[in-house]
């Protein structure tokens, strides 16, 4: 009879170590998969984000066809006119580019993975360089773009106003 409690206890031990063995590698299967799931959650976001952000992009670009004399006073360095509608339009599209660049900037910093995204600093200063809509509206408001602000001082066109 104490042989058959003795062989119970050991069958039993060794039936509770199988089991804890099944529970703790069905656990990390369990994490891997959830570390799975969680990197395509994040990649999913950070496709969004970017898309959100080349889309805003890409709706400025459009007032630049609907309105091709814009494009001069953001691409080719031409002062806005002091006064009057278009001056007015000009300044507006300035606001919306900063929030765009400065949106961009923002992914940038968080997604630093995605490939695009290595360009846009640079993409952001060559706009500073060479835009002096752009510079206007930041230097009237300088604490609307505090990211971008950070590349206003290397550009181009921040040189040019200092000499």
């Amino acid at each position: 009879m104490r042989h058959n409690v003795g062989m119970l206890t050991t069958i039993t031990t060794i039936g509770g170590l199988a089991g804890v063995i099944a529970s703790v590698a069905l656990l990390a299967w369990q994490t891997r998969a959830v570390a799975r799931q969680t990197e395509i959650s994040n990649s999913i976001a950070s496709a969004s984000v970017i898309n959100n952000t080349t889309s805003s992009l890409r709706q400025v670009l459009l007032l630049f066809v609907e309105y091709p004399e814009l494009r001069p006073y953001f691409y080719e360095s031409k002062l806005p006119p002091s006064r009057g509608l278009k001056r007015i339009r000009i300044l507006t599209v300035a606001e919306m580019l900063a929030d765009i660049l400065e949106e961009g900037l923002s992914v940038d910093r968080l997604v630093q993975t995605v490939r695009i995204y290595e360009e846009w600093p640079l993409y952001c200063a060559d706009m500073l360089a060479t835009s002096p809509a752009l510079n206007e509206v930041m230097l009237q408001h300088p604490s609307w773009w505090r990211t971008l602000k950070t590349l206003q001082s290397t550009s181009t066109y921040q040189s040019k106003m200092t000499n």
